[in-house]
């Protein structure tokens, strides 16, 4: 049968038992192993959410499986197979955040920001250092916009919005190679986030153009033609000798 992630827990029961009806010894093993195939599609927090909800409503478990021809038994069995769900099948924008928030600090291939703002030139030459050393990680790369510094706790809202062509226009005749990068706003439990993926497949990446704040700038940083930064853990600085040379070791 064809499972839809947007059924409730109780929806998913009727629809399910419609299909199985709960009698029998094949039938009712059946419905169950298709009530854990909605919950791997749903997700692990979502099924729980939903189940909890599903018990709240009908008053009681005993009472939500009076009104479903299912035991309480089976119906704990299978609350424990939702908790028992890997947290891979979180949609990966979730994941990056979620482990983040986890082990608590960036690392050289994610780097978090409360916000994300390019209007004036201070702003524009810290993203550019950014994505930078981000490209010559030579692996999938994220920046994460919309987590609080040091605690990467969820802002709410973003206050700033753009897609993928106004952050590459941006990026345009900065950087040399080409970098293109991935944008995507996504909604997780509420909360705004903003996810730049960069994959540099062709490092070593240099600034391409001097960038200097002006006066009145909210961010003095200034960046300068020829200059390569690459990510040391959860900081981002200028690239040595030696590292210089393990890329282009790798590169030929």
């Amino acid at each position: 049968m064809q499972l839809q992630t947007d059924w409730s827990f109780e929806e998913a029961l009727q629809n399910i038992n419609s299909r199985y009806p709960p009698w029998g010894r094949i039938a009712p093993q059946l419905r169950n192993r298709q009530l854990e195939a909605w919950g791997q599609l749903v997700g692990r927090k979502q099924s729980l959410i939903l189940f909890d909800l599903a018990v709240k409503q009908n008053g009681s478990l005993s009472a939500l499986g009076r009104n479903h021809s299912i035991t309480i038994d089976t119906l704990r069995e299978i609350r424990r197979f939702f908790e028992n769900l890997p947290d891979d099948l979180l949609s990966p924008e979730s994941k990056i955040i979620k482990d983040l928030q986890r082990i608590g600090q960036e690392s050289k291939t994610v780097d978090a920001k409360r916000e994300l703002i390019l209007r004036e030139v201070g702003d524009k030459a810290e993203f550019v250092k950014d994505i930078v050393a981000m490209a010559n990680n030579g692996e999938p790369s994220y920046l994460v916009i919309g987590l609080e510094d040091e605690t990467f706790t969820p802002i709410g809202q973003l206050n700033h919005h753009y897609n993928t062509n106004d952050i590459n226009q941006i990026l345009s005749d900065k950087i040399d190679p080409p970098v293109v990068i991935g944008y995507k706003e996504v909604a997780i439990d509420e909360n705004e986030f903003a996810i730049i993926e960069i994959h540099g497949q062709n490092p070593p990446y240099i600034v391409a153009r001097d960038l200097i704040h002006n006066q009145t700038d909210r961010k003095r940083t200034r960046v300068y033609k020829g200059t390569i930064y690459v990510r040391h853990a959860d900081r981002t600085e200028g690239i040595s000798r030696s590292e210089l040379e393990q890329i282009l070791q790798k590169t030929n």
